[in-house]
């Protein structure tokens, strides 16, 4: 099946035998030992065999450690990814017209039948399409697909995505060659792919003049991966959502998140005491200037009970209200502390304030001074200040 699926119907694929293999990835096994620590990342090449012995060919680019293992004895990894190549995989270019992916299948699966020797039914397609209706299609086997992805679950690996190798080989004009465990591929300027046994049997395939150009892994995978098309999607697609992200080179990042929503809280809260601090004295200084303007009279809540009486007094427009707040203000500036109030009547323009004690005529300087027209009168034995604005 997979030596049907061989990539262009150009390329002849050829597969060493199989005693000769295994010595081959036994000997690559016992010269690079593998690493008991845990990797971030961790990109397997699929073998075309599904034998779960198999040994696999494994990358750690951030590590810039590889080597061959079964899947068991593969190095722990926080995320598995899935690397397929020919001859398990297929790659095919079409033009197609522009439709949905749920509509693009069928078309792609009848375009593909005269091209494949086996039932197009049996394999999972993965595909992108351009606006221009130019159509990139990888394919494989679902059932050797289906395998691989239950023997990674079951050895709890964390499969996050699958990618064809060719996809992630940036597009150049050069001829390319992509070592692997067995052979390599052949990769040609215009995209094509080829699996060969040795980079001589390319240098054979190569066009008078053209030269070879080696890739290596750890250097495609440490860059950017240049956005290749997803293969484990539909039946395939994980399970479970994994979060994607390495959580290291954002330590100091929320550590310094922390400090400073630490900083902005204990802002928040001297804030917060400073005006419960001006709250409680406002409200402190209300109670004496009420107790010092009501004498004898108890206090439950000085500001409804001065506005109870401004109403009684015919202060409840506004203007009014606003004119005795102004007067008052400036009668606290102007006034001592010592000089006590016992009353005061606001009516008719004119404000009239009794005092205790016998500091009224010292009051009455300091209210003229203060812009008022003052007169000092006694009735009933008590001083009483009648003032009013000045003319001016």
């Amino acid at each position: 099946m997979a030596r049907m699926l061989g990539i262009r119907a150009a390329r002849c694929v050829i597969l060493p035998p199989d005693d000769c293999l295994q010595a081959y990835l036994l000997r690559r096994t016992v010269t690079e030992p593998l690493s008991a620590s845990s990797f971030p990342r961790l990109f397997v090449v699929l073998p075309e065999s599904a034998d779960i012995e198999q040994p696999l060919q494994w990358f750690a680019p951030d590590s810039n450690q590889q080597g061959l293992a079964a899947l068991a004895a593969l190095p722990a990894a926080m995320r598995t990814t899935l690397l397929l190549a020919p001859p398990q995989l297929a790659s095919y270019q079409l033009t197609l017209p522009r439709r949905p992916q749920h509509k693009l299948l069928p078309l792609i699966r009848h375009a593909l039948e005269d091209r494949m020797l086996v039932n197009t039914d049996t394999l999972h397609l993965a595909t992108r399409q351009a606006r221009d209706g130019a159509t990139q299609v990888h394919g494989c086997d679902k059932h050797w697909l289906r395998t691989w992805q239950a023997h990674c679950q079951a050895a709890g690996r964390t499969v996050i995505a699958g990618y064809a190798l060719i996809d992630l080989v940036p597009a150049t004009q050069a001829w390319r060659w992509l070592p692997l465990a067995a052979g390599g591929l052949l990769l040609s300027p215009d995209g094509e792919a080829a699996r060969l046994d040795h980079d001589a049997d390319a240098h054979v395939l190569l066009p008078d003049g053209a030269a070879l150009q080696t890739l290596s892994w750890l250097d495609l995978l440490q860059t950017p991966l240049p956005n290749p098309i997803e293969l484990l999607h539909g039946e395939f697609a994980r399970r479970t959502a994994v979060m994607d992200i390495d959580w290291k080179p954002l330590r100091r990042l929320a550590c310094l998140g922390g400090v400073l929503l630490a900083v902005l809280y204990l802002a928040q809260l001297g804030q917060w005491w400073q005006l419960r601090s001006t709250t409680t004295a406002l409200q402190r200084e209300v109670r004496q200037s009420f107790a010092a303007a009501f004498p004898g009279e108890p206090i439950v809540d000085p500001v409804l009970q001065l506005a109870s009486k401004l109403r009684a007094a015919g202060l409840s427009q506004d203007g009014g209200s606003q004119k005795l707040s102004d007067w008052l203000a400036r009668i606290e500036g102007a006034l001592d502390s010592d000089i006590q109030l016992s009353a005061l009547d606001f009516r008719d323009g004119a404000l009239r304030l009794t005092l205790n004690g016998n500091e009224a005529n010292s009051a009455v300087s300091k209210l003229i001074a203060a812009g008022f027209n003052a007169a000092l009168t006694n009735e009933g034995g008590k001083n009483v200040i009648t003032l009013s604005e000045k003319s001016r």
